[in-house]
């Protein structure tokens, strides 16, 4: 085997030998070796050998090249072709001309998603190529854009290609390149009808140039000069043949495509066959099996199903309509005929009936659900059921003599197998004001539709049925049937469904009478006038059933019981009835007298004549007024009898009176009306819109009118009684006006304004199509326009009348350049994970952007189960600058939603804590040096720790990923520690526990923070000497001893030298900042050995006096001194009390020394002395600058002096001898007199 290479676009080919292949082993091959395998695959299976013998050579049939039925010669004189059937089931004539045998091809093989692989067999090779193969293929690859491998089994002579790269399309179009190019080229021709051409071949050859193209074929559609005069009549069975000449798959294709042309526009024919009813099940077969049959060669077959009969046997009721064959014409008549040979069959069998007498109501089981139990007992026994009314206790069974009897057992066994209650609404309702069969006849009409009746047959699995054709029959019962095969879901559901009908009250109802021919203006468009009316008033309309009724049931459906809330919601939907009508045109009646011998002339067969007398459509009644439903028939006579009466606006009656009245004088004379046949001229264009769609329009009119019309490209005929004629004559012309008044105009409009002239639900688009009688098109995906070409995505397409398709594009085009030149959009595409994070991370930012902007914003609600990786789209509309300013903070938004990461840990609870740590410090440090908000809200939404209470252990972390993955590794490593933390105890004195917490705590928050460790410090409890010294340390192994450590040098001071002073002295030397003095000036700490301090005595009181008793000078301020001697020491004072001293030790000398003097000084003052000015705003003067005065007078005088705070009304406090009091109080009168002066 060769191995070839091709470059793109080139052509590799290889000579091998044929040996047998064996399926390789799973690999990558080359293109060349896959083509080389295929090839010797096809050559090893064409030469099967076994055991060394040649294989039997099979019998082959032969063709007959020379029989002109196999192939009809091409020019000449025409060959007679046999008529053809078209439409559903039909198989053209195909010939094949002389010029070539159908090739055999070797069906593609599909290896994979990006290549085509095919074999084209020596016997299909094209013989006069005009250029070698090699350059022909290479000229395909590089047009098609794709990269073709040969390879050719020398022994078969086949050449396998593989067609690669480019898309699906262009590999398909490679393919067909090769096949037009390189295969024996055939002819081929279909026979079509000839009314067909037109729309074979397109507007200016559109359609045919589009096959053309589609099929690498060359199509040929015979010139309308040559075609038979009789082919434009499409009743007839003249066809054209089309020669399709090219490969034969293209062939194919195009013949494909011309058949598909042909059933979209056959027109369709109906033929009607009339039997008695009681052989229709037979004709329908089991499971209408024989209609599906013929419904493989026409269109439609109809049936109609026959279950019931008005009268008894022999003479069953007529059927409720002939049968009806519809489809192409031949077809047609081959179906009839075999309907017609089956009513033969059945006619000479005659089945006999037999009555099966069964029990009250059962005969109805048969007719429920659609007569279900009458098509099973068919199916099983080939017996037909017929039902009688409701009157008649049995059921007529018809069959073959052999079956008979088995048809009426299965009658028996499934009316057994049902359990039957009747309820009576007559007798419900039997005080009725308006009478109980009028009031049942409104309930039932309401019943059957409302929901909750359905709902009961479904819980219940029972099948409710109201009255049929009896409803309207004043003298009959009005009975509801409950169907079931429980007793138990039977007696349930007739409980609810009493429930149900119960609440139908007689003051529910109402009724009003209106003009039937209003009804319509009442009902509105699309029903939005009940709907409309049921919404203001809980009140729905039923129409009535008879379209010459005038009465509207009106029936409330609300939820109110109110008596007066009822009249008055029915009162209001009658006002709301007579505004909706208020503005319509007069009715106005008018009878005619003319003999009742007359009607049928006047009204033609199937009203074909009196629909052509009244083109207006007024409402026509020959002879004496029907009775309608539920009213008694009114008295008729004689001059009733003889007479038409009309209805409706005056001018219309006026008019089909006159036409009636100068029909009847012109026939006068004649028997039937004159039928003639008469030419009809019309632009040629328009030939496929008064056809119609496969006929419908021609068909409708000889529905309504009688006629039988032929159409071909121009010219016509219309053949039928005058006045019909002349009617289809009007109309035809009407419509070709309206086609000669018809504008198509495409209008350019980018696809994003289409939104804006759509509207909300298409209110827009509607109002413009009706404000000026134009349908607009927009484009759909894979929707051709009707014209044939495919609509652009931002091409809008408006039909309707010149003027009115001209305003509307006027509009148009000015609605959507207001928008463009106004609005701008943008989007912004998003991953459907980050949707929920940015309405969770950033509704305020969301919510302050949409106050602020006039911009539309429209965010895609969060969808739980789409693909989280799948994206959507943010839309902005507005003006420029807003929508820029919308999508610079959205893109924001979004980059932060999709950076968002959902982390979550799980923590034992215990270890939570420490994560928090005191006042959450610890949680944000680690937020904080993870790069995330300092901000306590924003830390909160950040990490989400489970609430209190909560069994779990999960802390979530939601945030920017690179921040999210720092903090889950913090708070991994914490954990860890945690887990590997011990816990160690040092004994530390307890007056040392003071200098180990520090101000506020500040100390061990700093030890803990240096060393990562926890500090337990024993809390000194107020009034209680400190007796425990545990001091614990908790922390990984090596924090805790570097901690134990630090905190073991940090407390381990110096030994100290204790003074003893004197207990009663202790406060009068402590008090006044002297301890903080030591501390600060000399840098010694006093403690007492973990001894409580002493009491503090008794403050003395100055004695309360008058205004003072000492006075310098009469116009001197006044101020009052008293001197006290102190109390004796108590009992608890005696002895001395510790203070110990610590620091270096010339420092400590000079506190001893200090403490020394202040005792002895202390010692001295046995006396206390109160000086109380009388404006204590002076005490300031006493102080002095940073406390600069009363400091001097201490030390002058050798006194302790405490001065009031400022505002104070008490005494100045003055402790020493007698002489240092006198002096001191001098000094402070001397300090108050100069504060004035010196300030």
């Amino acid at each position: 085997m060769a191995e070839i290479a091709a470059a793109n676009g080139g052509v590799a080919e290889a000579e091998v030998d044929a040996v047998p292949a064996e399926a390789p082993e799973e690999q990558q091959l080359t293109p060349a070796q896959r083509a080389q395998f295929v090839a010797e695959s096809e050559s090893t299976t064409a030469a099967p050998q076994t055991n060394g013998k040649k294989p039997k050579q099979q019998q082959q049939s032969t063709l007959d090249v020379a029989s002109d039925a196999a192939f009809p010669s091409l020019g000449g004189a025409k060959t007679p072709v046999a008529p053809a059937k078209w439409g559903a089931g039909a198989n053209p004539a195909i010939g094949t001309s002389p010029a070539a045998t159908a090739p055999r091809w070797t069906p593609s093989i599909a290896t994979g998603a990006s290549q085509i692989i095919y074999t084209l067999q020596k016997e299909d090779k094209a013989a006069d190529l005009k250029r070698p193969a090699g350059d022909i293929v290479r000229d395909i690859a590089r047009k098609t854009n794709t990269k073709i491998d040969a390879a050719n089994n020398k022994e078969r002579g086949s050449t396998t290609y593989i067609i690669l790269g480019g898309t699906l399309a262009d590999r398909e179009r490679a393919k067909r390149e090769l096949m037009r190019e390189l295969t024996a080229k055939v002819t081929r021709r279909v026979s079509v009808p000839a009314v067909i051409r037109p729309f074979i071949i397109g507007r200016g050859g559109s359609k045919v140039q589009e096959m053309q193209a589609k099929t690498l074929t060359n199509i040929k559609v015979p010139q309308a000069d040559f075609v038979d005069a009789a082919a434009g009549e499409y009743e007839d069975d003249a066809v054209i043949d089309v020669i399709i000449e090219g490969d034969a798959e293209g062939c194919a294709l195009a013949i494909e495509l011309i058949n598909k042309t042909v059933k979209e526009r056959v027109i369709k024919v109906t033929r009607s066959i009339m039997a008695p009813g009681k052989f229709y099940p037979f004709i329908q077969g089991p499971d209408k099996s024989n209609i599906q049959e013929w419904e493989k060669q026409v269109d439609r077959v109809i049936v109609p199903d026959y279950y019931s009969t008005k009268t008894p046997p022999p003479n069953f009721s007529e059927p409720s309509g002939p049968i009806q064959v519809i489809g192409e014409k031949s077809a047609v008549e081959e179906v009839v005929a075999q309907i017609r040979e089956k009513i033969i069959t059945l006619e000479a069998a005659n089945y006999p009936s037999r009555g099966a007498e069964l029990g009250a109501f059962q005969p109805q089981l048969f007719s429920r659900n659609n007569a279900q139990m009458v098509k099973e007992v068919f199916n099983e026994t080939g017996c037909a059921v017929i039902v009688p009314p409701s009157t008649v206790n049995k059921v007529y069974v018809i069959g073959p003599p052999s079956r008979i009897v088995e048809g009426m057992n299965a009658v028996f066994q499934k009316a057994e197998a049902y359990k039957i209650i009747i309820l009576d609404l007559c007798k419900a309702f039997a005080n009725a004001p308006r009478g109980a069969k009028a009031h049942a006849i409104d309930v039932v009409r309401h019943a059957r539709k409302v929901a909750a009746v359905k709902r009961v047959e479904k819980d219940c699995d029972v099948s409710i049925s109201f009255p049929g054709e009896d409803l309207h029959d004043l003298k009959k019962p009005c009975y509801v049937s409950i169907v079931g095969e429980s007793k138990e879901q039977v007696d349930t559901a007739v409980q609810r469904v009493k429930e149900i009908l119960g609440a139908y009250t007689p003051n529910r109802f109402s009724e009003i009478e209106v003009e039937p021919l209003h009804f319509k203006h009442i009902y509105g468009k699309d029903g939005k006038g009940p709907k409309k009316i049921a919404a203001a008033t809980s009140v729905e309309l039923l129409f009535p059933e008879d379209p010459e009724d005038d009465r509207i049931a009106l029936v409330y459906e609300g939820q109110s019981k109110e008596v007066a809330e009822i009249e008055e919601a029915l009162e209001k939907a009658k006002e709301e009835i007579k505004e909706l009508i208020k503005d319509q045109a007069q009715i106005v009646k008018k009878v005619l007298e003319i003999t009742k011998e007359l009607h049928e002339k006047v009204r033609g067969e199937r009203g074909t004549i009196i629909n052509a007398l009244n083109p207006s459509s007024v409402s026509v009644v020959f002879g004496a007024p029907k009775a309608r439903l539920g009213r008694s028939a009114p008295a008729a006579d004689e001059m009733t009898e003889n007479s038409i009466t009309l209805r409706g606006p005056p001018a219309n009656v006026a008019s089909t009176a006159a036409a009636i009245t100068q029909f009847l004088k012109d026939n006068e004379d004649r028997d039937a009306p004159e039928v003639v046949t008469e030419p009809f001229e019309y632009p040629k264009q328009f030939s496929g819109n008064l056809i119609g769609s496969k006929g419908a329009n021609v068909n409708k009119l000889k529905e309504d009118l009688g006629v039988d019309i032929k159409l071909n490209e121009g010219s016509g005929e219309i053949r039928g009684v005058k006045i019909c004629v002349d009617a289809a004559r009007r109309k035809l012309n009407s419509q070709v006006k309206e086609l000669e008044d018809k504008a198509v105009i495409p209008i350019k409009v980018p696809q994003q304004f289409h939104s804006i002239i759509i509207g909300s639900e298409g209110s827009t688009v509607r109002r413009l199509q009706e404000r000026y009688n134009v349908r607009i098109d927009f484009p759909k995906a894979g929707k051709s326009d009707e014209e044939g070409g495919r609509q652009a995505p931002d091409e809008i397409v408006i039909r309707g009348s010149k003027k009115g398709a001209e305003e509307a594009r006027q509009e148009i085009q000015e609605l959507w350049k207001y928008e463009a030149d106004n609005s701008h959009t943008a989007t912004i595409s998003v991953l459907a994970r980050s949707v929920g994070y940015m309405f969770k991370n950033a509704s305020k930012d969301i919510k302050q952007l949409r106050d602020e902007s006039s911009a539309r914003i429209v965010i895609p609600q969060e969808d739980k189960e789409a693909d989280p990786e799948s994206i959507v789209e943010i839309k902005i509309r507005g003006k420029k600058s807003e929508v820029d300013k919308a999508k610079t903070v959205l893109t924001k938004i979004v980059k932060d939603a999709e950076n968002t990461a959902v982390r979550t840990i799980s923590v034992e609870k215990k270890f939570h804590r420490s994560l928090i740590g005191p006042g959450g410090q610890t949680l944000r440090s680690i937020v904080v040096k993870a790069g995330g908000p300092d901000d306590r809200a924003a830390l909160a939404r950040l990490v989400r720790f489970p609430n209190q209470g909560s069994e779990s252990n999960d802390i979530t972390v939601q945030g920017p990923s690179n921040v999210v993955n720092k903090i889950i590794a913090a708070i991994e490593e914490i954990v860890t520690e945690k887990e590997n933390q011990i816990t160690e105890i040092i004994p530390v004195a307890p007056e040392k526990h003071r200098k180990l917490i520090g101000r506020e705590g500040a100390t061990r928050r700093e030890l803990e923070a240096k060393f990562k460790v926890t500090i337990d410090i024993p809390r000194q409890r107020p009034g209680q000497p400190q007796t425990n010294p545990d001091i614990k340390i908790t922390g990984v192994a090596s924090a805790v001893e570097e901690a134990k450590s630090h905190i073991t040098e940090l407390v381990k001071e110096p030994e100290g030298e204790t003074v003893e002073v004197p207990r009663f002295l202790h406060h009068a030397i402590a008090d006044g900042g002297f301890f903080k003095h030591l501390q600060r000036d000399l840098k010694v700490i006093v403690d007492h050995n973990g001894l409580p301090r002493p009491g503090k005595p008794a403050d003395l009181k100055p004695t309360p006096k008058d205004m003072p008793l000492i006075t310098d000078e009469a116009d001197e301020e006044r101020i009052f001194w008293e001197v006290l001697e102190n109390a004796p020491a108590s009992a608890d004072e005696e002895g001395t009390y510790p203070w110990v001293l610590r620091g270096k030790p010339e420092n400590v000398a000079k506190a001893r020394a200090e403490i020394e003097a202040a005792v002895a000084t202390a010692q001295k003052q046995g006396l206390t002395g109160f000086l109380t000015l009388p404006n204590p705003n002076k005490y300031r003067f006493v102080v002095g600058q940073g406390g600069s005065t009363v400091d001097r007078i201490r030390r002058d005088t050798g006194c302790r002096i405490t001065v009031p705070k400022h505002g104070s009304t008490d005494a100045i406090v003055l402790h020493g001898d007698r002489e240092g009091l006198e002096k001191a109080r001098e000094m402070i009168l001397e300090a108050v007199k100069k504060g004035p002066a010196s300030k």
